[in-house]
């Protein structure tokens, strides 16, 4: 479904709650994906025992601590969270940070949410403040994915009476497109690299059927046990 940008630098589909999850395992299928891809790739380019300095570009719920536990994560928002340490509020496309303060910034399922008139400032915001690594995770443009996103709000209209918020903002801002963030970054100084995570089929099919049963309390507790 999505993919990650990733970046060596200069040197969001279920909606939140409004607190910290506390098991990684519980949390959607596709976002757990993202978090454990980019956890994998930090794992490897980490250099031994060093302790990473991470920027969270939207990442008010402090998920991103589960999966590195032992990097300093600061994270950087325009909403608060209660319970989130380390949480300042500002905008990606204008971070309160000096250049090169952190070892890697990412995004999580944020980019496609900001507005199109700033996703080029955003873009060069994350690579500004990072000294080694950038990763921009969510869902980019392609006609499938368009097509895919567009089933799925539609199965949620007619079968749960449910308009989602967030797949909204991804019809109404239009999803970033790929090539246009690789050279802003490239731009930047950065080299690039595209990971996929998932099968846009079954992203679909496991969407549809966890949110159906999510929507059921007495089904609820059941749709994490369709891909753990």
């Amino acid at each position: 479904m999505g993919g990650a940008q990733a970046s060596r630098g200069r040197g969001r589909a279920r909606e939140p709650g409004v607190g910290s999850v506390s098991r990684a395992s519980r949390l959607p299928f596709d976002q757990y994906q993202r978090y454990r891809l980019v956890a994998d790739i930090v794992g490897r380019l980490r250099p031994r025992r060093a302790r990473l300095s991470i920027l969270d570009v939207g990442g008010r719920t402090g998920l991103l601590r589960q999966f590195l536990p032992a990097a300093r994560v600061t994270a950087v928002d325009l909403e608060p969270c209660a319970g989130t340490p380390r949480l300042v509020l500002g905008s990606g496309a204008e971070l309160p940070f000096a250049d090169q303060s952190f070892d890697l910034v990412c995004a999580f399922d944020t980019l496609e949410h900001v507005p199109p008139r700033l996703r080029a400032r955003f873009v060069r915001e994350c690579a500004r403040v990072s000294r080694a690594w950038v990763v921009l995770a969510g869902p980019y443009d392609s006609p499938r994915v368009r097509s895919a996103e567009a089933l799925l709000t539609r199965f949620l209209k007619e079968k749960l009476a449910l308009d989602h918020r967030y797949l909204a903002e991804h019809a109404d801002h239009g999803l970033p497109r790929r090539a246009l963030v690789e050279e802003q970054l490239r731009r930047a100084g950065a080299k690039t690299a595209a990971l996929g995570h998932a099968n846009l089929e079954r992203w679909l099919a496991l969407m549809c059927v966890s949110m159906y049963l999510d929507a059921d309390p007495a089904l609820r507790g059941f749709a994490p046990s369709l891909y753990d």
